[in-house]
């Protein structure tokens, strides 16, 4: 293939030519590796396989659980405070009546 010259533009983007696209099957939202080399750089495409958004790690999982899980001991706790702070104070309307 011939030399083609690109211009790097704003937010340091480049438009690589559509005949490379094509040769390469590159379309929108594919992702290229680049490798600074010996007077240049070189561009090569990477096929990453999107795992499905609800599919988690099982460190992921066990993160999750375990926030889960403290989140459920705060809330807990704090209900209890609350119960006995104002526990007394109902029991004490509860008998003006």
């Amino acid at each position: 293939m011939a030399r083609t010259l690109l211009k790097v533009k704003r937010w340091a983007q480049i438009t690589l030519p559509a005949e490379i696209r094509r040769e390469l099957k590159l379309s929108e939202g594919d992702y290229l590796e680049v490798e600074r080399v010996e007077g240049g750089v070189l561009l090569k495409p990477v096929h990453i396989e999107q795992l499905e958004q609800d599919t988690l790690s099982l460190e992921e999982w066990e993160k999750l659980q375990a926030d889960i899980a403290e989140g459920a001991t705060v809330w807990a706790e704090r209900d209890k405070e609350i119960a006995e702070e104002y526990l007394p104070l109902e029991e004490e309307l509860w008998s003006k009546l």
